[in-house]
């Protein structure tokens, strides 16, 4: 764990095929996809980017341990509609016009 934690990106990618753990495992391949994609190997980083997309994109009535995007957006829009002012208000609008940047990036990197 402490070699792979000191060890330089390119070496990470190869480090992390050798933890027994698959937790462990796991976790270092994921950390790789968010800081270092160009080092996965393509279909590794294409089953990442599959995973990150469909717990993001899952629908509101989906049962999971993690947020989507549409159930963010709907919760926002409940507080709005339940009679937010001043700065709630714009907190959560500007949530909203985050979440929807984050629906056209996703859309466009999976695209790609």
């Amino acid at each position: 764990m402490a070699q792979f934690h000191s060890a330089r990106w390119e070496q990470k990618a190869a480090l992390a095929h050798n933890f027994q753990d698959q937790r462990y495992r796991r976790l270092a391949l994921r950390l790789i996809y968010f800081e270092r994609p160009d080092l996965m190997p393509v279909d590794l980083g294409q089953t990442w980017q599959t995973e990150l997309h469909a717990r993001l994109m899952a629908p509101v009535e989906a049962e999971s341990r993690w947020r989507s995007i549409s159930a963010g957006r709907q919760e926002a829009e409940r507080l709005i509609v339940g009679g937010l002012d001043g700065d709630q208000l714009i907190r959560q609008q500007q949530f909203l016009h985050y979440l929807d940047a984050e629906v056209k990036r996703i859309a466009f990197a999976k695209a790609a």
